[in-house]
């Protein structure tokens, strides 16, 4: 075969083993950083997910590929394509772009994201109550039911709203019911709502202990809610949680030799197991900051548990401390995880400067090493 047919041939296939050998970083990441629970669907998969990468022509095809054709192991890094980006002297926006996707991605290490406003705080996503309205078949009247919790603990009282009302939100004469299933498959009881002040809103309630003499048992149950008026359904969903640990509301603080702020937050656990935790940071007058998480297993007794801000997260909040450990969510990694209730610790810091703590990306560190 003629060099210039060896060249032409190269040129064609190092696209492809470039994408191939992305993605088998990525399975690699993914493999790695399993036993950290998402911080937020939408957050964490941005994430996750590294940056688009762009596949430059090199004037020698033979440069881009760095393994024997008979062997698996792969020494081609994409940070060459990113080195060749930055060297380019008139970038485009799509260069432009790439660019920024890269550096905000390796700007923390994976367990911290950067938020910028409340509505960005995964934490209170998570808790947030939903809401679901369903229309009717000829779509003159909804169904709108919720519950007051997503995760209640048992001895809570679990209690549903339902309401029934035509296009122009005017409530609609109707009565309610409700059966609780759990897991999918095993039926609990049936339930009737009531409207005792008459306002259109039917509510019913019961303590998520035991029903029918019997323990509930922890995990995922629905509330599946009919309506007498057109038969329109549609179901509530909630989790029963048995979290076998609970904050104590002691806390302390220091920056570490990293730079890094770190605040350890006291537990009592019941049970040896394995935990997840969150926690959302704020400057003093309530600005957001960013979130950490942390997968650990603990045994029986009481532990503080290490929440590590990275330096450069907070160094970039542009203010000097008190700094406000406003949210933290703790839950028992089980399959669906086991919350216990949100905590607003309210705790501040002491009053750091911000010159205390590392200025270092984190893509960084291994090359200051």
């Amino acid at each position: 075969m003629s060099p210039k047919k060896v060249s032409l041939i190269l040129l064609l296939v190092a696209p492809l083993l470039y994408v191939g050998l992305t993605a088998n970083e990525n399975l690699t990441e993914s493999v790695q950083s399993k036993e950290q629970e998402p911080i937020s669907v939408a957050t964490q998969a941005k994430k996750n997910t590294p940056p688009p990468m762009i596949a430059l022509p090199l004037a020698n095809a033979n440069s881009l590929l760095s393994m024997e054709v008979d062997s698996t192991t792969q020494t081609y890094e994409p940070n060459g394509a990113i080195a060749r980006i930055r060297a380019i002297q008139e970038k485009n926006a799509l260069h432009n772009a790439t660019l920024e996707d890269y550096d905000n991605y390796n700007r923390y290490p994976s367990n911290n994201v950067s938020i910028k406003d409340d509505e960005q705080d995964p934490l209170i996503k998570r808790y947030e109550i939903d809401e679901r309205t369903t229309l009717s078949e000829d779509k003159m009247a909804a169904l709108t039911i919720w519950s007051d919790k997503k995760f209640y603990q048992r001895g809570d009282q679990v209690t549903l709203f339902a309401k029934l009302h035509d296009i122009n939100g005017v409530p609609v004469p109707s009565q309610f019911s409700a059966q609780l299933i759990y897991s999918e498959k095993e039926s609990i009881q049936q339930f009737d709502l009531s409207d005792a002040d008459g306002d259109g809103i039917h509510q019913m309630n019961f303590i998520a202990d035991k029903l029918n003499e019997k323990t509930l048992a922890a995990g995922t149950y629905k509330l599946l809610v009919v309506n007498t008026y057109d038969q329109v359904a549609d179901a509530a969903v909630f989790i029963l949680s048995d979290p076998t640990a609970y904050l104590t509301g002691n806390y302390r603080d220091a920056v570490t030799k990293e730079g890094n702020l770190k605040i350890e937050a006291e537990i009592d656990v019941s049970a040896n197991d394995r935990f997840y935790f969150q926690a959302s940071l704020y400057t003093e007058l309530g600005d957001p900051i960013g979130v950490t998480q942390l997968t650990s297993s603990f045994d029986k007794g009481r532990h503080w548990v290490p929440l590590e801000f990275y330096g450069l997260m907070v160094h970039d909040a542009l203010v000097d401390g008190p700094y406000l450990l406003k949210n933290i969510a703790l839950a028992r990694v089980t399959m669906p995880m086991q919350r216990a209730p949100l905590t607003h610790p309210e705790y501040f810091t002491q009053a750091y400067q911000r010159a205390q703590f590392s200025s270092v990306r984190h893509d960084q560190l291994a090359t200051l090493n």
